[in-house]
């Protein structure tokens, strides 16, 4: 068994670990084997290290992939942030159909004027 430590000392923002903690949004699915997640959480101003937060989540969770789905609703934009485990899913490509970029176990997309729930399409 893996045992992780969040040092919540060396983040600017303890708001940073509520991904962490929020479970009434988490959404998990099997999709070819893999299990994916998905939660989405409303922002408010800057959050630093949230690509960090989405890694540790894929983690803490046990999971292949994980997305993180930001809403800025002052900005009226979603930030998504996808990390993978497995060889098997490519996030940078699901990224890019987003109009976002990245790599295979890495990528996010910055999206404006959509509604949030769309994004799970």
């Amino acid at each position: 068994m893996r045992r992780i430590v969040v040092d919540t000392n060396r983040w600017d923002r303890l708001d940073q670990l509520e991904i962490l903690k929020d479970k009434e949004n988490l959404e998990i699915f099997l999709l070819d084997g893999y299990q994916i997640s998905f939660n989405q959480l409303n922002i408010d101003g800057h959050v630093n290290n949230l690509a960090v937060v989405v890694g540790m989540y894929r983690e803490i969770f046990d999971v292949d992939v994980a997305f993180g789905i930001f809403v800025h609703k002052e900005r009226g934009n979603i930030i998504v942030i996808g990390r993978s485990g497995t060889n098997g899913l490519d996030v940078g490509n699901i990224m890019r159909a987003l109009g976002g970029r990245g790599h295979p176990a890495a990528g996010s997309a910055l999206i404006n004027s959509v509604n949030p729930d769309d994004v799970f399409q």
